[in-house]
């Protein structure tokens, strides 16, 4: 390998190892139901966020949030409740206070949860 090529290839590998960036714990929050973005890039990673705050991308929109943290909570096991076939939550979605969405034998709906896995 001539030496031009070497450098150069030193030069791609230092700068990959500089760009691996590791992410900060916890989820990104979700915005509130009728947020409007404009398409603004304020980060890349979590490395461009400040200590405590997280790049979080809504829309075409990525800027730094102050993260929440994961769900460590599960749909109850002993789940006693009048089969509904409505889809009153969707299984992605989060439901209000201290609830999540569980399937409760023919649709969805809000329960207390458990704690979990």
């Amino acid at each position: 390998m001539s030496l031009p090529r070497l450098a150069l290839f030193l030069f791609c590998f230092a700068m990959t190892a500089m760009t691996v960036q590791s992410e900060k714990p916890g989820h990104c929050p979700k915005p509130p139901p009728d947020t409007v973005t404009i398409c603004i890039v304020k980060c890349q990673s979590d490395a461009d966020c400040p200590e405590g705050k997280k790049c979080c991308n809504y829309g075409c929109t990525r800027d730094c949030y102050a993260p929440v943290k994961p769900h460590l909570k599960a749909c109850p096991t002993d789940l006693k409740l009048e089969p509904n076939c409505d889809y009153k939550c969707d299984k992605k979605q989060d439901c209000c206070h201290d609830e999540i969405c569980c399937y409760n034998g023919c649709g969805f709906q809000c329960v207390a949860a458990s704690e979990g896995r």
